[in-house]
């Protein structure tokens, strides 16, 4: 009887821990993706200022891609909600848009909102000076 009682209880705590850990994985996958997003646009900025060019780094919403230049675009999880809000007319259609950094690393500036489940991040462009930051 003892040793019901035990694994009803080690049933009971594997089934919680299982369950908490099922509801933290969309956060890891929204805060991946949201780094991915800071990285790439990070790396068009350095590219920017390192190659004295503007550099646009292009956001497809339709294919959950991120990319600028002619590099590999960076996928992004299909599941997750986009939305791209510039400053400027930086939005091509309703598929697409980017954010321009310019060689003395200002841009247009922007924000990238990022949404899974009821979860969602922004990664914030400041146009004056081109940093990028994430804000939950």
């Amino acid at each position: 009887m003892e040793l019901l009682v035990v694994l009803a209880i080690m049933g009971l705590i594997l089934t919680l821990a299982v369950s908490g850990i099922a509801r933290t994985m969309p956060g890891v996958a929204l805060r991946n993706d949201a780094r991915l997003v800071v990285d790439a646009l990070r790396t068009a900025r350095t590219a920017a200022v390192g190659g004295n060019r503007e550099v646009t780094l292009v956001l497809d919403l339709e294919q959950h891609t991120v990319t600028f230049d002619d590099r590999r675009p960076v996928r992004l999880d299909p599941d997750l909600g986009i939305a791209l809000t510039t400053g400027t007319s930086e939005i091509a259609d309703a598929q697409t848009g980017g954010i321009s950094f310019f060689p003395d690393g200002t841009s247009t500036g922007g924000r990238v909102s990022l949404t899974l489940g009821e979860q969602r991040q922004y990664v914030l462009v400041d146009w004056l000076t081109g940093t990028v930051s994430i804000v939950e």
